[in-house]
């Protein structure tokens, strides 16, 4: 059985793996079944973030916006505003399965022209990178007006410490992924007692002044930790650990002279067996 008579749940498959240039310019030109597989598929995810502009034209000519599931958009590469540039060549109506969008090295000032673009986008999943962190109030409107208005249920905002203080989540929130940077003690506390449907959680570091002082909670929902750079000490780590009994999946990432001092084998064996014998993954 050759490439052209597989079956068509084959090719969609072959074509998840495949990026969306590789998919129109090369692979839907082998042959006439080939390329109305293609025009019917409905799983594009769709990266713009390295693709020559020249090149994205010939894409906006030939992709169906329907049929995009993902948008990867970034001024990194871009000598005009990547924003500007695909609103002149791509209707944004028309991305009425757009799931996902992920938006890298953008700007406070792009953010509100996001949220009109794609208001009328069945969201779910929304990241961020965006380079003027320190517009803390800018960002953390955008955040609150885009989990109210989509409904999220994943949003990752790169490079934001404290995410947690300038936020105001609903009273109805469905986030079950949340990734951002560095937070204090008191704002775990609060991302993991308003988020009630919360499984992962994806920080740079937690900072725990004085264990002595704080009140001990536990967060039966949280399944997943992450932490990128964890300078916590093994007590502190032990004490953020034990409120959160239900894990299934635990990431502690450290600096190596760190890590020769923090991460003893055997103390971890037995605080795990004891505290979170549920975890599948460490």
């Amino acid at each position: 059985m050759s490439l052209v008579t597989l079956p068509a749940e084959i090719v969609y498959r072959i074509l998840d793996h495949l990026d969306i240039y590789s998919t129109w310019i090369l692979f839907s030109r082998v042959c006439k079944r080939l390329h109305t597989i293609t025009n019917t598929y409905d799983r594009y995810e769709l990266d713009l973030s390295s693709i020559p502009q020249d090149n994205i034209k010939l894409i906006a000519n030939i992709i169906r916006p329907e049929n995009v599931i993902k948008l990867i958009l970034s001024n990194k590469s871009f000598e005009t505003k990547i924003f500007d540039f695909f609103l002149s060549h791509f209707d944004n109506r028309a991305f009425c399965r757009l799931r996902s969008l992920m938006l890298n090295q953008v700007k406070c000032n792009d953010l509100d022209h996001v949220l009109q673009a794609f208001a009328s986008c069945p969201l779910s999943s929304l990241s961020v990178d965006i380079w003027d962190t320190w517009r803390n109030n800018k960002v953390a409107a955008f955040v609150n007006s885009t989990v109210v208005q989509f409904k999220l249920r994943k949003l990752i905002v790169k490079n934001f410490n404290h995410l947690a203080k300038n936020i105001s989540w609903p009273n109805i929130c469905n986030l079950t992924y949340l990734s951002f940077g560095s937070c204090d003690y008191s704002e775990y506390q609060t991302v993991l007692g308003d988020l009630r449907y919360l499984k992962t959680l994806v920080i740079r570091d937690c900072i725990i002044q004085d264990r002595n002082q704080m009140i001990f909670t536990s967060y039966p929902q949280l399944l997943s930790l992450t932490i990128s750079d964890c300078n916590l000490s093994m007590n502190d780590i032990e004490f953020l650990l034990a409120q959160t009994p239900s894990f299934s999946h635990l990431k502690l990432c450290s600096h190596p002279e760190k890590f020769d001092s923090t991460y003893n084998g055997f103390s971890w064996e037995q605080f795990i067996k004891v505290n979170i014998s549920s975890l599948a993954e460490f």
